[in-house]
């Protein structure tokens, strides 16, 4: 039997606790070890049972989320992953600063917490099997979907593709994820937010991390993305690939 995914929420609303405690519940393999509502009980909870998963309000009684994630001792905070929880969304780039594994925005929504315990299973299960890529410098990314942010590194993406009947980009994550991009994203900005993520047609960009090689003008990808078939250059962008994946 796997053990069970043990999570603390600190915030200083009593009814918004009990509203995210009640939709964990959903989650058989979630274990709500704690709720705290003030900055020093808070810390004291995660010193106690330093949980895997921690859904953290910024605005605290006498303090902030950040503040309280900096005083955590290093070798503590390293072995979690938090879930920022706010209704600005003014935070998301502190967020990302401070290395947070997410970002919920509130009121929360059932299926919105449901796809960030998706995602941290599939990262935690990506690093417990070393799946590892050789990256230039992996990083953590917030990619705008149409539902709100997501926090990623660079090594959880496998490519993007535009969905010509829905008309936007979506992103292809480890664990065979699919987020549709906010609308008004194009080919560029998502090429501009590293160099690993290179365009090899109108309509697909990669992750060159990923390429294992080329087999007429078809990418083959490492794992975990062996099973996507379907990724092709165009003639105009074969050079500049060819150029890109020799400097892997």
């Amino acid at each position: 039997m796997n053990q069970r995914i043990k999570a603390i929420i600190i915030d200083d609303s009593i009814q918004f606790c009990k509203v995210l405690e009640l939709l964990l519940l959903r989650h058989k393999d979630i274990e709500l070890v704690g709720i705290a509502n003030t900055f020093k009980d808070g810390k004291n909870l995660i010193e106690k049972y330093v949980p895997e998963l921690l859904f953290l309000d910024v605005e605290l009684d006498e303090s902030d989320g950040f503040s309280l994630l900096k005083s955590i001792e290093s070798d503590i905070s390293k072995c979690i992953y938090t879930t920022i929880v706010s209704s600005h969304q003014k935070y998301v780039i502190n967020s990302l600063r401070e290395s947070c594994f997410d970002f919920l925005h509130k009121p929360v929504d059932a299926e919105e917490l449901g796809e960030v315990i998706s995602r941290f299973k599939v990262l935690k299960q990506n690093r417990k099997d070393n799946i590892n890529v050789p990256l230039k410098g992996d990083k953590r990314l917030c990619i705008s979907t149409v539902k709100g942010f997501i926090f990623t590194e660079i090594s959880g993406v496998g490519y993007f593709e535009y969905d010509k009947i829905k008309k936007n980009w979506y992103v292809y994550l480890s664990g065979n994820e699919i987020l549709y991009l906010k609308k008004s994203t194009n080919s560029e900005q998502i090429t501009g937010l590293t160099d690993n993520f290179v365009q090899i047609n109108k309509t697909q960009i990669i992750n060159i991390a990923y390429l294992a090689g080329i087999e007429n003008t078809h990418c083959i990808m490492h794992i975990p993305f062996l099973s996507v078939k379907h990724l092709t250059i165009s003639q105009s962008n074969l050079k500049k690939l060819v150029h890109e994946f020799k400097s892997v």
